[in-house]
Order: structure tokens, then sequence, then C-alpha cells
């Protein structure tokens, strides 16, 4: 056999075998057709049901109750007109799609046993559903209870069988119509709401659904919650929705009069409080009223819809929920903003400026001195911006500024962002002629077409401001900050804890790098404490004592003073002024190193004087020629003052050395 036959016929059996595999899985399993065997309806699917009609006469209802689905929900049609539930009426969908025979008698053996339908509660059966699904009617009756397990007769309308079935679907279909009525007092998509208002007696509270300040027309799901009355402010989303979700929740108890002629009785002549939303799928408002507490119980209170003349009854706890004081739905994040979207940051503290920059990734200080920005700073400046909250709402209407300190205030930073881009400009209508507007014109004025379609050097970005957050005077009973905003007129008050942790100086934002070059690079170390000197060099990629000095050099300890000396990092800054160096013991250094380094041919001297200790062991520095005054570490101090020379294991006093004492760098 040729191979490609072979192939194709390998193909085909594949297929085959594939094609019979899918048809078996598709197949019920043996468990599945003998459960579907017991079934009582075996072509039913419960979502197939649009209409469920249950006569009862029994002791929660004679009469009859008909549910219909329309447009996918289900309402009573009858005795009254309302909502159904939902969950009510699928249950008993599903409990009729899953009914199972757990018994049969044949007309042979209820002869044979001399019965008759009314044995069984069947000749007038105290319940009797029927069900429509597209164009099929189906009635089933209901009687009595089967004396041995839980189980009820039921009996199929055409039908001589009289069934055993589990009498749960009893349970689900002899209810009191309340029970079958839906219990949601509002329903509406909290997602499609666009405007709530809250009426407190003569209090009003209104929140709207708008574009973001300076943003364009945004669509419905990038609007955002402001407030409208009884003040403009921003909202807290979260509690917004979070009123929403409460009132899209409320559940009714009970169900108190249906056509209600005297709402003085139910306290909704004048209710204690209404709540409105409108919403993109209704027309008008949907309002839910609340009245009085039920008389003979304090934990409900009456409630209606506007507009319906069924009065509910819900738990009056819930009243809280919408009762609310307007600065519990304001916005507590005193700035919200996205840190990354930064650009700019000017900070004015006792009229002393600071300006940062963002050049892509990385922030600079241009004010008071041009110098790398500590990128951790900004980024924790940023950070706690954006997570001050407002601890108290001081005042909404403000005559005098100068009572929190915000006439002139204490402290004051702008941050600023890219304005966003204009919008595209319209593309121009034809001129007759397939060849480019451009061309055309260049063309028309004896242009190169080239030369004018040149793009022009794009134009730095415009910026806009983010916030701007003005501070005050502190309250120091309460510890509180007075704070505003710039582009509001209400005054807070922010934890003075927090507004403690912001810079106040530029160095505070300083790059805390003092140097950054390759170990490798360093080929000599000179080192001084009070008398001792020590120098080191570096010989064929082996570092020696200098001609002169007696010992022998501890490698390991050159390594970790290189690598502490060559990624040098400062604590914190401490000050500028050449006045403060004494006051630090920089004056007269307790320690001087020195270190030459040569990169690419070029040789370059690094000085570090070491002053008095910190408070945690660590200590003062100052650069050579540098003069910003900084902390370092107990752990870098430490390892740049380790003995450099080996000693033996005794008791002895350290080697002299006797080489000369190099000059000390300068510290100017």
């Amino acid at each position: 056999m040729k191979p490609k036959t072979t192939l194709i016929l390998l193909v085909i059996a594949s297929a085959m075998g594939l094609f019979i595999w899918l048809k078996d899985s598709q197949l019920p399993s043996t468990a599945d057709r003998e459960s579907r065997a017991k079934r009582v309806f075996v072509d039913l699917k419960g979502d197939d049901i649009t209409k469920i009609q249950v006569a009862l006469n029994t002791s929660n209802l004679v009469g009859r109750v008909v549910i219909e689905k329309d447009k996918e929900k289900w309402q009573l049609r009858e005795p009254l007109v309302y909502r159904a539930s939902g969950s009510e009426a699928n249950s008993i969908c599903s409990a009729l799609e899953f009914l199972n025979r757990d018994g049969v008698i044949t007309p042979a053996e209820l002869k044979a046993k001399g019965g008759k339908l009314s044995d069984y509660g069947l000749d007038k059966p105290p319940v009797e559903l029927t069900f429509w699904r597209k164009d099929k009617q189906t009635v089933v009756k209901l009687g009595k209870a089967s004396p041995v397990g839980s189980t009820v007769y039921v009996q199929l309308a055409g039908k001589d069988d009289i069934l055993m079935v589990d009498k749960s679907l009893l349970a689900k279909l002899d209810r009191k119509v309340d029970e079958l009525r839906d219990k949601t007092v509002a329903e509406f998509s909290t997602l499609q709401a666009n405007r709530l208002e809250i009426l407190q007696g003569k209090k009003s509270i209104e929140v709207v659904k708008a574009s973001k300040p300076g943003a364009p027309a945004a669509s419905a799901a990038d609007k955002i919650w402001r407030i409208a009355q009884p003040l403009v402010a921003r909202a807290d989303q979260g509690k917004v929705d979070g009123v929403l979700d409460k009132l899209h929740g409320l559940q009714a108890e009970s169900f108190a009069s249906d056509k209600a002629a005297d709402l003085t009785t139910y306290g909704l002549d004048q209710p204690q409080l209404e709540v409105t939303v409108y919403t993109t799928e209704h027309e008008g408002a949907i309002t839910v009223q609340f009245g009085a507490a039920v008389k003979d119980d304090a934990t409900k209170v009456y409630c209606k819809r506007k507009g319906s003349d069924t009065v509910l009854t819900v738990r009056s706890d819930t009243l809280k929920d919408f009762n609310v004081p307007v600065n519990d739905l304001r916005e507590k994040k005193l700035a919200d903003f996205n840190a990354d979207d930064a650009r700019q940051i000017a900070i004015s503290f006792a009229n002393q400026p600071i300006r940062l920059a963002k050049e892509k990734d990385d922030w600079k200080l241009t004010e008071p001195e041009t110098i790398a920005a500590e990128n951790n700073e900004v980024s924790n400046l940023l950070t706690s911006l954006t997570g001050l909250e407002v601890k108290e709402f001081v005042a909404d209407v403000v005559t005098d500024l100068a009572k929190y300190g915000l006439d002139r205030p204490y402290y004051t930073v702008t941050v600023k962002k890219d304005a966003p881009p204009p919008p595209a400009p319209a593309t121009p209508a034809a001129t007759g002629t397939n060849a480019p507007a451009a061309s055309v014109a260049s063309k028309a004025a004896g242009t190169n077409a080239a030369t004018a379609t040149t793009p022009a050097p794009a134009a730095k970005p415009e910026l806009v401001t983010v916030i701007e957050l003005q501070f005050g005077k502190e309250d120091k009973e309460k510890k509180l900050i007075y704070v505003k905003r710039a582009d509001e007129p209400y005054i807070y008050a922010v934890d003075g804890e927090t507004f403690g942790k912001l810079p106040k100086t530029a160095l505070a934002l300083r790059n805390r790098t003092l140097i950054a070059t390759e170990k490798s690079k360093v080929t000599k170390l000179t080192r001084q404490h009070g008398a001792t000197a020590i120098a080191i060099e570096k010989k064929d990629d082996k570092w020696k004592l200098a001609p002169g000095v007696q010992g022998v050099l501890d490698t390991n300890v050159v390594d970790d003073v290189l690598w502490a000396v060559t990624g040098l990092n400062a604590e914190k800054f401490i000050s500028t002024s050449a006045a403060d160096r004494a006051k630090f013991g920089l004056d007269k250094p307790a320690w001087t190193l020195s270190f030459d380094v040569n990169e690419s041919g070029t040789n370059k001297t690094f000085g570090l004087s070491l002053g008095h200790e910190t408070g945690d062991k660590g200590r003062y520095g100052l650069l050579t020629g540098q003069p910003a005054i900084f902390e370092l570490s107990a752990s870098t101090t430490g390892t740049l003052t380790k003995d450099l020379l080996k000693r033996p294991e005794t008791n002895l006093p350290p080697a002299k050395v006797t080489a000369p004492a190099p000059k000390a760098p300068s510290a100017k």
C-alpha cells in the first residue's frame, strides 16, 4: 500500500473515532437515563414554563393564584396585580422539572383494592396546579398526603394513574399570596442610577452623576457622583453607592394594605423620610416614603412607593441607612489623584520655595538648586498627599481666613500633570483632486510638498494643576491642622501627625546617593583618625600597604570599606550652612578618608570627613567640595572605620603606623 493511501486511511479512521467519541459523550449516562425515567414530566424544562395557576381550597387561601412571566420577569395576575417573587416562581418551575414518581397506583390496582379517588383526596383536590409552556397546558391535582413516607398523591388531568410525589411540591404551592409577592421595595439597577435625592423633613440632599471637573464630557460609566445640594462638593463614591445598594436591597417585612384609603394611619401623609432615585432605565423617579412605626411593633415602620397604593412594612433600623448627614456623603480624601500622573510639584514653606520636576522616570529638584531628587521620598510625598483624609469638615461658609491661618498659608503644595491632548482636527473636505491637501496647497504656493508637510517639533506638553493644598493653623487640643483646597471654598481639618511627615525643606528631597562609582576603579585609599594615618594602593590588581606603612593588610576589610565608600548613601541631609560644621564636629573631623578613582584614564579624588556621632551611633559627614552635611548610618560608619590591618590574636596594643600622616581633605 502506498504511503499516501495509508496516511489518508489513518486520517479517516481518526476522524471516525473522534466522531464516535463525541457522539457517545453527548449521550446521557445510564444513571441519567434511569433518573429521567422516574420523572413525572420527562420533556419539561423549568425555563419553558410561562404561566402558573394554583387553585386552592386550604387554610392559606380559598381562591386562585395566577403568576405569569412577562419579559423574563414574573408578575402576579390574581388575586391582585403585583410583582411576583422571581425566586419563588422559579423554585416552583424547578420543582416541576425535577418532579419524580416515588410510586404509582394503576387503575387496576385501585380497583383491586376497592378504592376510589376520594380515598386519596383527588375527587375534590384541595390544590390544583395548571402550568403553561408554549401552547401546551398541563393540569396537576394534588390530594392527600400519603400515610407512609413524605409523599403526596397527585393525578395528571387526562391520566388514570395516581402518582406519589415528594410533598415538598405541595409546600411550594399551598402558600399565602404575600409569600409569592416580590418583597423588593424599589426595583432598579444601581449601575443605571444618575441622581439621588434624600428628603429628611425640611432638609434635602441631592447627589448627581457628573463628569470630573476639568474633564471632557464622559460616558455614563466614567461619570462620578457629586453633591449638588445643600452644597456643591465632592462626594464619596463608595458612600453614595452604599446608599443606593441599601435602597436596592430593601425588602418588605410584610404587606400592610393594598388600598390604603387614609395614609395618616401609616404616617405616610407627611413621610418622615423620602429617598428618590433617578435612572437611565426608567422614566421619572422611583421614590420610597417612610412613615410611622407600626403601633404594636416598634421594630418596623410603614413605607410605600410613591404612586403605589400598597403600604409595606420594613425594619425600622433601615432608616439609619438613608437618614444620613450630608457630611457623611462627602469625599474625605483631600487630594484624590493618580500619583503616577504628577509631573511637577511646588512647595512653599516659611516663604522658602521648593520645586521638583519629573523627567522620564526620575524626579529632580529645580529650586532652590538643580540636583537629583530622591525618587522614594517624592513618591512618599505623593502617597502622603493622596492619603490625606478629612478628619473634620470645619466650615463651609468662610468670611475670615485669618481665623484658620489661611490668609497667609503656613505650607502650600501644588501638584501638576500633563494637560489632556486637544481633540484631533477634523479631516479636510475633498477638493476635487486625489492629491493630499498639503500637496495641493504647496503646489499652489510654488513650494516643495515634502517641505510643506514636514511636521514641526513636538511642543512641550502644557501642565494643569491637579491639586493645590494650603495649610494653616494647628488646633493643638485636637492635634489637627486646618487646610483648604485652592479650588474649593471649604475649610477642612487633617491629622497633624500626617501633616508633620510632609517634607519642609529641599534637603529632605535630595537624592541620598553621595558617591556612585565602581569598586574596581579605585586605585588608592587614604584614611586618618587623629594622629594615625594609613594609605593603601592597588598594584597589579592587588591591594598593598603604601611604602613606609608596617603591618599586614586585611584584604577582606579593604573590600568591605571599598563597597561602602563607592556606594555611599546618606540617611538624611542636615544642613548646607558652613556655619553648622563646627556644631556637627566637621570643622575638626574625627575621621577623614580620601580615595582616588580612575575612570576612562581620568583620575578623580573623593574626600569624606566624619564628625560627631549621631544618636543612633552613626556619624555626621561632609564630602570635600560639597556644602551638604549629612548623616551616615551606624552600619556604614562602622564599615568605613574598620581596622585595615590584621592584628595578632593577643592583647598587645595595635601596631604603630610609621607612615607620615596625609593631609586631611578640605571640607570647603
